[in-house]
């Protein structure tokens, strides 16, 4: 990217909501977005879009939540289109 290239305001918005005995937090951005081939694999343990990357932080997050009866997905129409993170936490605690 160039010195002169301008950049956007940065927006987050944060919505809760309870759904099934779960409470869904949505974080969404108005980025650089992902590319929805990406989509699939950003979970997978050795993904990284980082040359430095491990690969680690996404895959274990998943892992976590799903130990704990919860989820973690991604969204994003593509490059250029923002993203959004969904973290479901159940309401009573289980599991493990």
């Amino acid at each position: 990217m160039s010195k002169d290239q301008s950049f956007k305001q940065g927006e987050l918005t944060f919505s809760v909501k309870e759904e099934n005995e779960h409470i869904i937090l949505r974080i969404k951005d108005n980025g650089i977005g992902i590319d929805p081939q990406k989509l699939k694999s950003v979970f997978n343990y050795g993904f990284s879009t980082k040359e430095r990357g491990s690969g680690f932080g996404l895959h274990n997050c998943a892992n976590y939540m799903k130990n704990n009866n919860g989820s973690v997905s991604l969204e994003s129409l593509g490059i250029n289109q923002g993203a959004s993170l969904i973290l479901s936490l159940p309401l009573k605690q289980g599991g493990n």
